[in-house]
């Protein structure tokens, strides 16, 4: 367990320097350009999610993977950054915008300007979800709808990158893909904080029954742990929020 920690702890940690290196507006870095932090847990979970797919094929790392770590969580930055409102809402959409502008930077400087469709058709999904969530109508759209455009869809596309960097078999990249969407989805459950405690364990069993496909079909399958890992984490999320409110 420490040795796929540590693969996921370094990698992380370089995708955080790249962005710490090639992000400086006057003076500030990126994580001080936002107004508002946001928890390193929740800024590497999708991240996480790509690395994760990815170590279950491939034992070694490059500069593209580290860089599209980098870029999974500069997307998840950006839409967090435009939905805060703040003294000054207008700063934090310019700051959004920049840092959307520097995801297809990065895709050009690294040579991975394949990737441009299926990411801008993501980011289009979450920006939907977020439309629709300031919208008046609460019937038609509801709170899961909103969330699995919101969160899903970038769970979904990390763990699809991550199977296709490592040159996956075609059924674990399918398999993953409804991992990274289903943890996606709890994870913006958990964060919305209305969601049942019983209807995020039934995801939670769905995505247990995915990665039980995927066990079959990797060589490294010590490296599922990490998955079930994240699971558990979730898990006791909800039962921790849960107790709270009893």
């Amino acid at each position: 367990m420490a040795t796929i920690m540590n693969f996921l702890d370094n990698q992380l940690t370089l995708a955080d320097q790249i962005m710490l290196n090639d992000f400086n507006i006057k003076n500030k870095c990126i994580w001080e350009l936002s107004q508002f932090k946001i928890e390193n847990k929740k800024r590497h979970f999708y991240p996480s999610l790509f690395l994760l797919s990815y170590s279950l094929f491939k034992r070694e790392s490059n500069v593209k993977v580290i860089s599209m770590a980098a870029i999974i969580q500069l997307i998840y930055l950006a839409s967090e950054i435009h939905k805060y409102e703040g003294d000054n809402p207008e700063y934090p959409v310019l700051v959004g915008d920049y840092i959307y502008a520097m995801f297809f930077q990065y895709l050009c400087k690294y040579d991975m300007i394949e990737w441009l469709a299926p990411l801008s058709q993501t980011i289009s999904v979450m920006h939907l979800g977020s439309m629709e969530r300031f919208e008046s109508n609460p019937v038609k759209n509801s709170i899961l709808n909103i969330i699995s455009k919101e969160n899903a869809a970038l769970g979904e596309i990390s763990c699809f990158l991550g199977a296709n960097f490592a040159n996956a078999p075609a059924r674990a990249v399918n398999s993953l893909k409804e991992i990274g969407y289903i943890l996606g989805l709890i994870f913006g459950l958990l964060d919305d904080k209305r969601a049942s405690v019983s209807k995020i364990l039934n995801y939670i069993e769905e995505a247990e029954e995915h990665i039980s496909i995927v066990s079959s079909l990797s060589n490294n399958k010590e490296k599922i742990t990490n998955f079930q890992q994240m699971i558990n984490s979730l898990k006791s999320s909800i039962l921790e929020v849960n107790s709270k409110v009893c």
